[in-house]
């Protein structure tokens, strides 16, 4: 890396945490071991910090908290970078797939999107409500379009 950039790195500030109940994390899950409620653990920070927190935003923090950390994405490289080795899709099953036969089934794939597509779509009968004050709507057949030179 250039050294300019690891300068500015070096001298940002430490980010802060976003949430307000990061410095409790440890408190909340020993209570969420020993099995008390999202409410008793709201009412515990209350009495003792002085700390108000509604119950959905203890959860959201404890939801957050637990989760895995997230996989980056890399964008697809195009050419055969894209399929050397493992494809991409099946790499995280642990699917060794020649990049042929990668190809290939990639090739059906679109042929096959495409023929959908170009398909055309069926001709749907409408139907149509006619108004009348004096009635209930009700659902009429479509009027038949008269032919030409009849």
């Amino acid at each position: 890396m250039d050294p300019t950039f690891d300068q500015i790195l070096a001298n940002l500030p430490e980010k802060r945490s976003r949430s307000r109940l990061e410095p409790y994390g440890a408190l909340i899950k020993e209570l969420l071991r020993r099995n008390r409620t999202y409410r008793e653990i709201a009412s515990v920070l209350l009495e003792r910090f002085q700390l108000h927190a509604s119950i959905s935003t203890i959860h959201d923090f404890v939801r957050r908290w637990s989760a895995p950390p997230r996989k980056l994405v890399r964008a697809r490289m195009p050419g055969a970078q894209q399929n050397a080795g493992k494809d991409q899709i099946n790499a995280s099953a642990g699917i060794q797939m020649p990049s042929t036969e990668t190809s290939m089934m990639a090739d059906e794939a679109r042929q096959r999107i495409a023929a959908l597509k170009s398909r055309p779509l069926p001709a749907a009968k409408r139907n149509v409500f006619h108004y009348d004050p004096e009635q209930p709507l009700q659902i009429s057949s479509p009027p038949l379009e008269k032919k030409a030179g009849k």
